[in-house]
């Protein structure tokens, strides 16, 4: 949604054409100018800006207060944005619309017998294959249903008409498929229905007849079913007994009846949303008449279908570069974080070798040191002797080799141990029961 003040709209409604700026909210110049006649803006009338590309100059009129201070910000409810590539593949189907030269409107509406009927004995052959079976289909149901039937499967085109329509759908059906082949497409059926498939890309369409609403007649069944229901209710009223009118029949007030009129819609997703979906008979058109305005939206809504793939195609190997960068980064600076805990622990060992030799140089001189102080002292300098070979070159080549730490194509596991420090105290299983002391363990 869009917001935007009444003035600024109405300022820019008379700079330039209200299809203009439609166009920008994704949005009918028609619903445009009725949502300004909501918010009491004036707007140019028919033939405003053919007279000023004349030279001619025309009073602007001034802009009222408005009746609610909620009408000063006009809200717009328009379409998803265009994408740049969605903009260039839909004007480059309309700069292919062939040039054709269209009869001048009939102020009347056609009737249904300006179309040529379709014969009774007429060849298979003039009705296309696709078409046969849903007209079949729909006629048939003649007998059954004279009311709107519902066609649609595997197979069958998604019709919704009377069977009075079969041979004008059939008809319209035929016409829609041939243009269709004229242009190099197919159409293909899946579970749902019959769809066209302009430029590989499958679109469904339903053709609907319109209806109209007209005020229903009971029928005498109906009539019979309620006056039963009015005798069990006065019955029960002369007993005393208690009784609802829940279960009373429902009697519809109005009936759609089927006026004739088919229309065409266009099934899309919000990919679609602002693009042309419903065509259908006018007050001087006919439905046949504008097939060549549906081929144009079919040619359309494939080459935005083909747009968004190849953007979704592209954002996701975009994601997959830029998710390969992070797990990288992430693995160099795990690789980094294991060579200093590597590192740390060997400082620590070096500096407890330091620290032993110097306790034992220092109480070898504070006096003699016999018995069990003099056994003791030998014991810690061949504990620092342990620590000054665990750190010695060659075993710290075995270390690194093993755990590759120094390789800048490693992938370090992070549960995996970077020779663990030297107070560490790892448990097995219960709290009590501790690993031997590592110096006591078999080295590499």
């Amino acid at each position: 949604m869009t917001n935007i003040p009444r003035t600024e709209l109405f300022e820019d409604a008379w700079k330039r054409p209200l299809s203009t700026i439609a166009a920008e909210f994704g949005i009918s110049d028609t619903a445009l100018r009725k949502i300004c006649d909501r918010h009491d803006i004036p707007t140019p009338g028919r033939g405003y800006w053919a007279k000023v590309t004349s030279g001619q100059t025309l009073p602007k009129p001034k802009l009222r207060p408005a009746k609610s201070p909620e009408l000063e910000v006009v809200g717009i409810y328009g379409a998803i944005p265009r994408s740049a590539e969605m903009q260039a593949a839909i004007a480059q189907v309309r700069a292919e619309r062939p040039t054709v030269e269209r009869p001048v409107r009939r102020k009347t509406m056609p009737t249904e017998s300006s179309v040529e009927p379709l014969p009774a004995d007429v060849p298979e052959a003039e009705i296309h294959p696709l078409a046969v079976r849903t007209h079949a289909k729909l006629a048939g149901a003649a007998d059954r249903d004279p009311g709107l039937v519902r066609l649609s499967g595997k197979g069958l085109f998604t019709v919704t008409a009377s069977p009075a329509q079969a041979d004008r759908v059939c008809r319209l059906l035929t016409q829609l498929l041939t243009a269709c082949e004229a242009k190099g497409w197919t159409a293909k059926s899946d579970e749902k229905a019959i769809a066209l498939v302009p430029d590989g890309e499958p679109i469904h369409f339903e053709i609907t007849e319109q209806t109209d609403r007209v005020r229903h007649q009971v029928t005498e069944a109906e009539a019979e079913v309620l006056r039963k229901h009015e005798e069990r209710k006065q019955r029960a009223a002369r007993r005393g007994d208690w009784f609802s009118d829940y279960d009373r029949p429902k009697i519809p007030e109005w009936d759609s009846v089927p006026n004739g009129q088919l229309a065409l819609s266009l099934v899309a997703g919000y990919r679609q949303d602002g693009m042309r979906r419903k065509y259908s008979d006018g007050k001087t058109q006919r439905l046949e008449g504008l097939i060549d305005r549906v081929i144009e939206a079919l040619a359309i809504y494939a080459a935005s279908e083909k747009v968004w793939r190849e953007r979704q195609e592209r954002e996701r190997l975009e994601a997959i570069e830029v998710e390969k960068r992070r797990r990288e980064l992430e693995r160099v600076v795990q690789l980094e974080e294991h060579r200093l805990a590597f590192l740390k622990h060997q400082v620590q060992r070096h500096r407890r070798a330091l620290e032993v030799e110097a306790f034992v140089v220092d109480t070898e001189a504070a006096g003699a040191a016999e018995g069990v102080v003099a056994e003791f002292l030998r014991w810690a300098k061949g504990y620092a002797a342990v620590l000054r070979d665990d750190i010695s070159p060659e075993v710290l080549r075995r270390k690194l080799e093993r755990l590759n730490l120094m390789s800048n194509d490693a992938k370090i596991d992070s549960w995996r141990d970077i020779d663990h420090p030297l107070d560490a105290e790892k448990s097995q299983g219960y709290a009590y029961r501790r690993d031997a002391p590592w110096w006591l363990l078999k080295r590499d």
